[in-house]
């Protein structure tokens, strides 16, 4: 404001390295530090179905992501703000079990991105587009990335 100009870019690649410096866990090459949950977080390219990404996760005990608070769903925006790589849409690791939507680790979708008229039944599987809104679809391949925490 007032004439004052700042590099967006810069300020939010700051902050994430000042985040990342205050938590107390290391990742291995490769792997990017979530401070939120203390976790590591790697995206894989396209892996046809979830169940091929879940499998390729379970390959480097890591699960797929779980964006299931608010503070790591905001990170996880801020994340791919200061880096477009990261920009894709993924599988999610949540599925439908029964009626209810599940993470796969158990807990409740205790807070939902879903965008405007879904969950529509449209399958089992959660997908988060490249706007950060969660749909909805069946679980069979398709041109989307997986994201693997551990």
């Amino acid at each position: 404001m007032l004439g004052v100009s700042y590099d967006l870019y810069a300020e939010v690649t700051e902050a994430l390295c000042y985040v990342a410096e205050l938590s107390s866990i290391s990742c291995e090459a490769g792997w990017t530090v979530n401070p939120v949950k203390e976790t590591c977080i790697k995206l894989w390219p396209s892996s046809g179905n979830r169940d091929a990404a879940v499998f390729n996760c379970q390959s480097v005990e890591a699960s797929l992501l779980m964006l299931n608070t608010e503070e790591v769903y905001e990170w996880y925006q801020t994340l791919v703000a200061s880096d477009p790589s990261w920009s894709h849409e993924l599988w999610l690791g949540a599925t439908k079990v029964g009626s209810e939507w599940k993470w796969d680790n158990g807990d409740s979708l205790d807070m939902s991105r879903f965008e405007s008229g879904r969950p529509n039944n449209s399958g089992t599987c959660l997908i988060m587009r490249t706007t950060f809104v969660w749909y909805d679809n069946t679980c069979s391949p398709g041109f989307r990335r997986h994201v693997c925490e551990k």
